[in-house]
């Protein structure tokens, strides 16, 4: 996709003033944030048997910055207030805590915590639940059994190739290969979360004990 055209489809049509520019930043960002910009982290000499160039050690001070602010903006102290018992025994775990349940077997306090340093870093995130070793396309059919369906990528992506938005966000296929979206809307239903919890429960542990 050209971005610089599609942003200026918008600024035109919507009335928007997006910088195109903005996207081509990030890769810079990353550099900074990696400890690896060329030329700045880099020194290059000429010896007897010609030019050579190395690596300078960083301290990695804005990947620093970054971890810190994810560590206060999300630790042991962030909780989740869920009206309903049930769900949240089964998202959460029944401790105090809240380290337990689904989102612990999903890791999502890890990549949750990984995401905000990557939005500090680059600007930009999305968080993708995946359930590793479990393809998502075997888990879309394992819904569908239950009457329950997702969708693994867009409709217009190739079957058996990794998503093209969860790898550009992620930059692991693994995850790319094991995540799926769930679609909500207004005339969402709590007995179709229910369903849908209960459905979910099922399949996970099928699949996983596989």
């Amino acid at each position: 996709m050209n971005i610089s055209a599609f942003l200026g489809y918008l600024n035109k049509t919507r009335g928007y003033h997006l910088d195109a520019d903005y996207s081509g930043q990030i890769e810079t960002w990353r550099q900074w944030w990696k400890g690896s910009v060329p030329g700045v982290h880099t020194r290059s000499a000429e010896y007897c048997d010609g030019k050579h160039t190395r690596l300078l050690a960083s301290l990695k001070m804005p990947k620093r910055v970054c971890e810190d602010w994810a560590n206060l903006l999300l630790n042991d102290r962030t909780t989740f207030q869920i009206a309903d018992e049930k769900t949240a025994a089964y998202l959460l775990g029944s401790d105090e805590q809240q380290v337990g349940g689904l989102l612990r077997e999903l890791h999502f306090w890890d990549n949750a915590n990984k995401l905000v340093e990557q939005a500090y870093w680059s600007g930009t995130g999305a968080f993708v639940l995946s359930v590793t070793g479990v393809k998502g396309t075997r888990f879309q059919q394992a819904l569908s059994e239950q009457g329950v369906c997702v969708s693994v990528k867009s409709a217009c992506s190739s079957d058996g190739l990794p998503s093209r938005a969860v790898f550009a966000v992620s930059r692991d296929r693994k995850n790319a290969l094991s995540s799926w979206r769930i679609s909500l809307s207004h005339l969402t239903t709590q007995e179709e979360l229910d369903g849908f919890l209960r459905a979910f429960d099922a399949c996970y542990t099928r699949l996983t004990q596989l």
